[in-house]
């Protein structure tokens, strides 16, 4: 008899062993569930790297007495076989049904507590990870201090946009986005510095939006803003074959006036707006950042 015809014979008779199968089957397809979805949200950059890598961990180091356990389950059928060969009787095995139980309860509340951290932080509240496209590659822009500020390279929209970003910014938290945009609307992403008083501010929309509409949008969006803000200036220019719509206005905030350098192009005929905003105090200083960080956008070509 061969192990093949062993294993099917104790199936049959629906052996202990055997019931360690479907159990196995059943941890492995959970375990792909998991770990298939956390793959997915941080390959499409909704979820940062190193979150990811954690929960993977945590994921993997539930199943590992699984894995062992199906390891020496192989090497048990192995020997039953020999034993039923030999002694033309099988062994007594109670199998070890209870703790693949242990492991899959284990593994879904492990997934259901890893959901209820990612779904409201990275998914509902629209938080997503802003890729660096190479962090050897820096650029440097002098404010009117004389402060030199580092940039790198970030990609926006699935790398269908870049924008040279200061170094000592980070990306708000949910809870912090969620305190600055409390009427909704939260931006897809905002890098800031540690104060929270200089942003760029990206929102990849899903409005439609040609190239030939920017001229007229900017001409709505200018007349719009004049009713609560200060309009410094307005334009449109073109880059890479894209209408760039460009205003500069001052708009009030609770506490103090912000200083905001804005552009709208389309990407994909769908409207993409970016933003570098400071508090008024704080625009002699950094409004040439403002200008370097705006002008920075390039294309994926």
């Amino acid at each position: 008899m061969t192990i093949k015809e062993f294993k099917k014979m104790l199936k049959k008779q629906n052996h202990p062993i055997m019931k360690e199968t479907l159990w196995m089957l059943i941890i492995t397809i959970v375990y792909i569930i998991g770990l298939g979805s956390l793959l997915y949200l941080q390959l499409n950059k909704i979820l940062p790297a190193t979150i990811s890598l954690i929960f993977i961990v945590i994921l993997i180091l539930i199943a590992i007495p699984a894995m062992i356990s199906d390891l020496k389950r192989d090497k048990k059928l192995k020997q039953m076989h020999l034993y039923y060969l030999k002694e033309d009787k099988l062994p007594e095995e109670k199998g070890n049904v209870k703790m693949l139980q242990m492991v899959l309860v284990s593994l879904i509340v492990a997934i259901v507590l890893i959901s209820c951290y990612i779904v409201p932080k990275y998914i509902l509240s629209g938080e997503k990870e802003v890729i660096k496209k190479n962090n050897k590659e820096t650029f440097e822009v002098t404010r009117n201090d004389g402060v030199v500020i580092k940039t790198e390279y970030y990609t926006f929209d699935n790398d269908n946009f870049y924008l040279k970003i200061p170094e000592e910014f980070n990306s708000m938290s949910s809870d912090l986005l969620n305190v600055k945009y409390p009427n909704g609307n939260v931006p897809t992403y905002v890098l800031t510095n540690d104060e929270t008083t200089i942003n760029v501010v990206v929102n990849v929309t899903k409005d439609k939006m040609n190239n030939e509409s920017i001229t007229p949008f900017l001409e709505n969006m200018k007349q719009t803003l004049s009713t609560s803000s200060k309009i410094i200036e307005s334009n449109v220019y073109e880059k890479e074959n894209h209408n760039i719509g460009e205003i500069k206005f001052i708009s009030k905030a609770v506490d103090t006036d912000i200083y905001n350098h804005m552009i709208i192009f389309s990407v994909d005929d769908t409207l993409r707006i970016v933003s570098f905003n400071c508090t008024k105090k704080l625009k002699d200083n950094w409004e040439s950042v403002g200008e370097f960080v705006i002008d920075s956008l390039t294309f994926r070509k």
